[in-house]
């Protein structure tokens, strides 16, 4: 089983990785081998990252250009310290959930470039990349 964990909240930009969840939901639904969550933090996602064969972890970011959808490695995250708003990091958790033996081999970041329009938008024109993204893991 595939897990996809969604990082965001119901409000401003963080909206666009809830509502592409609600997208994707609708596109994997009839295969069966793809879970999708939300997580509001990335505190939340420690128990999740085990029990998967893969894991794709999606955030919008404002460090892309708006409507990039881009894989991030965990070394670009090293770079950035402190650029999420969830309170516990990314990176932080990923490790954890590795020294626990939890993180599956494969494990994809994909950022998601996103202004001040509205995230509502930004979701169809992203969703044929992700799908895409989610057939190579």
């Amino acid at each position: 089983m595939r897990r996809v964990i969604c990082l965001g909240s119901y409000q401003g930009n963080d909206a666009l990785a809830w509502q592409l969840a609600d997208a994707l939901e609708q596109g994997v639904e009839q295969r069966g081998d793809v879970e999708v969550l939300r997580c509001a933090s990335p505190a939340q996602m420690l128990g999740l990252c085990a029990g998967t064969t893969a894991l794709m972890v999606i955030d919008a970011t404002l460090n892309l250009p708006p409507g990039c959808v881009r894989s991030v490695s965990e070394a670009e995250l090293v770079e950035r310290p402190g650029c999420s708003s969830h309170g516990v990091d990314l990176l932080t958790v990923l490790g954890v959930a590795r020294a626990l033996g939890d993180l599956p081999p494969q494990c994809v970041i994909l950022g998601l470039g996103v202004d001040d329009g509205a995230p509502e938008q930004l979701v169809q024109r992203f969703l044929p990349a992700v799908l895409a993204e989610l057939e190579k893991i």
